[in-house]
């Protein structure tokens, strides 16, 4: 066969596998499409654990409906029921009691109050939305939080609270323990341990409130201070 000859059929070789590949990537992105939609047809049917079903497991995205930003740590520390310095025991995923949604329970010990008819000792529940549960069959779902880092046990955090109830469009599993949500999602969780040197929100990191506790550059001792002080004014 002449270099010619050969060239061309290296081309057409190559060609063909091109092809071939590209229709592999279509089909795999068409059942890949089939599959979401099956998924997302079964939770609308069947809450998460139909979702779970189609292939053993399911991850969606939830959003904190919580609306509104404060503009201020004063006007959060005033919308807030309860402000304590607070420590993560343990953490629990539950699915809510329509079957449709996850919370994440911390238990949570008080150390230190700034606002609000509780005690330092006193022990809580600390409810977000999603986390990852795990059903009978072996099957599982998680939902994620955009924008939101999540506590983590052992950690030492100031908290802006409001009572639990109603939370995130549906029912509480029942809680024979006091709880709370974040006044205004992220923006009321702040790590006392902070992986840099300075105090920045859980989440909402791009609103007005957020940027400002961030441009401030704040140190844990300078951040409690002046929480101390705008909780008694």
């Amino acid at each position: 066969m002449d270099l010619k000859r050969l060239a061309a059929s290296a081309a057409v070789i190559a060609a063909t596998a091109g092809s071939l590949a590209i229709a592999i990537r279509a089909n795999g992105q068409k059942d890949g499409g089939l599959t979401k939609m099956r998924q997302e047809l079964a939770h609308r049917e069947h809450g998460l654990r139909g979702a779970a079903s189609v292939t053993g497991s399911y991850v969606g995205r939830i959003q904190n409906d919580e609306l509104g930003s404060p503009s201020s740590l004063r006007s959060l520390t005033a919308s807030a029921d309860v402000v304590v310095l607070a420590r993560i025991d343990s953490n629990l995923c539950q699915l809510t009691k329509d079957g449709f949604s996850i919370i994440t329970q911390y238990e949570t010990v008080v150390e230190r109050v700034f606002k609000g008819s509780i005690a330092a000792g006193d022990r809580f529940f600390l409810t977000l939305p999603g986390g990852r549960v795990t059903f009978e069959e072996g099957t599982w779902a998680q939902l994620n939080v955009p924008d939101l880092a999540r506590p983590e046990d052992g950690g030492r955090y100031l908290l802006f609270l409001r009572d639990a109830l109603p939370i995130y469009g549906a029912e509480l599993p029942v809680s024979k323990r006091h709880g709370y949500v974040p006044a205004f999602g992220g923006l009321g969780i702040y790590s006392l341990n902070p992986r840099g040197a300075f105090v920045y929100p859980a989440g909402n990191v791009k609103s007005l409130l957020g940027r400002k506790v961030a441009g401030e550059r704040m140190s844990v001792e300078a951040f409690l201070r002046q929480i101390e002080v705008l909780a008694r004014d």
